[in-house]
């Protein structure tokens, strides 16, 4: 199937668009991921979105901490900030 006219649209936290990223994801990172694009699927809720971190967000000690962060949300929601 060809969707015309769209494009993902992918920016950075200051909105600057970026044309291509990569991200590595463990198993956990990706099953998080995965449900929660299944969420955006079967919800209609203005302002649904989800945050992906990187599981080493949670270390206890501040040095091994690492904040990473994929946010996802509907393209066509005039309720987030873009």
């Amino acid at each position: 199937m060809v969707c015309r006219n769209r494009a993902v649209r992918i920016s950075d936290g200051e909105s600057n668009r970026l044309s291509t990223i990569y991200i590595a994801l463990t198993d956990s990172e990706a099953r998080e991921l995965r449900n929660g694009l299944n969420e955006l699927l079967e919800t209609v809720e203005p302002g649904w979105h989800i945050h992906i971190v990187d599981e080493r967000f949670w270390a206890t000690d501040a040095a091994e901490r690492v904040e990473n962060e994929l946010t996802v949300y509907r393209a066509d929601d005039g309720t987030m900030a873009h």
